[in-house]
């Protein structure tokens, strides 16, 4: 479930991509690499799939918007601290 600042964020990204049909997204998401890389794999691809599908579900292009999860193969930050 995305929160309502999450969700303004995506229907903001949509408005943009819809003034600019030509252009192409993928939508990532990233793991911490922590656990079960399986089900890692498996929650991104969903977080990824939910934020492509409410572009689309705003008005973007469907073959314009591509999504991945990329569980803990390829993290943006380490987990180390708290703070990441």
């Amino acid at each position: 479930v995305m929160d309502p600042t999450g969700e303004e964020s995506v229907r903001a990204v949509a408005s943009v991509l819809k003034a600019w049909p030509a252009v192409k997204v993928r939508v990532e998401a990233h793991g911490d690499g922590a656990g079960d890389p399986a089900a890692s794999l498996a929650e991104t691809a969903a977080r990824a799939k939910a934020v492509a599908d409410l572009l689309v579900a705003d008005g973007v292009i469907p073959q314009n918007v591509a999504s991945a999860g990329l569980g803990g193969t390829q993290p943006i930050a380490t987990v180390d601290t708290e703070e990441g």
